[in-house]
């Protein structure tokens, strides 16, 4: 899967209300993830070595004069298995809420996941490997998570990588813990000198799960 061959998905509502948009990367058997709104800022490595990682992109190190060994914000292993042979790698989890109008074109093709309107519906969104041996007649969580299948690739190494998705009510606390960090990051940019007063304005949250996994929430800060 070359960069021009990059997979690129949204969450959007009956009335064309959408999230930021992902795009999702394959070299070899490494697997990176980014975000329009951070493509210049920040990524997922998913490594085959099982060295995984969220870090500062090497041009936004180079630009802020970081060292190297600063750029990892968040490191972890791929030991969040589901059961024998199926680990259940990244999330992310993308509230009704925090969908916009659309506010730019792009020639790229773009998957969407059509999202309910209900007040404090959110999308989940999994990234799950599958190894060589295990068979799967439909896809991951299927039944047990009553997820649907966005697509599926097929590694190198004889790995599947699947992206299936759910949704579900917001738990209180996430719906808190959101709104927490949406004021933080406000204020933390306001005292940066960046202009908040526009629209468009997007970030994430990084959060992490009892199973050990990663996740990434969507959030839009105007």
């Amino acid at each position: 899967m070359s960069k021009k061959d990059s997979f690129r998905f949204a969450v959007k509502s009956k009335n064309n209300l959408i999230s930021s948009v992902w795009r999702l990367q394959l070299t070899k058997n490494d697997v990176y993830l980014s975000v329009r709104c951070l493509m210049q800022t920040m990524k997922v490595s998913l490594h085959e070595s099982g060295e995984w990682q969220i870090s500062f992109t090497s041009e936004f190190v180079k630009k802020k004069e970081m060292k190297n060994q600063e750029r990892h914000i968040e490191k972890w292993s791929n030991k969040n298995n589901i059961t024998d042979g199926i680990t259940l790698a990244f999330r992310i989890c993308i509230p009704f809420s925090e969908l916009r109008e659309k506010y730019e074109n792009t020639s790229k093709t773009v998957s969407y996941i059509e999202i309910s309107e209900e007040s404090g519906t959110i999308a989940e969104i999994f990234f799950i490997f599958t190894e060589s041996n295990v068979e799967v007649s439909s896809w991951p969580g299927k039944n047990s998570m009553n997820t649907e299948l966005l697509t599926k690739f097929q590694l190198d190494n004889g790995q599947k990588l699947w992206l299936v998705y759910t949704q579900r009510k917001m738990e209180e606390q996430d719906e808190r813990n959101l709104e927490n960090y949406k004021v933080k990051m406000l204020e933390y940019l306001r005292e940066s000198g960046a202009n908040t007063d526009g629209k468009h304005i997007r970030s994430v949250l990084i959060g992490s799960e009892e199973d050990g996994s990663r996740k990434f929430i969507d959030v839009a800060l105007d």
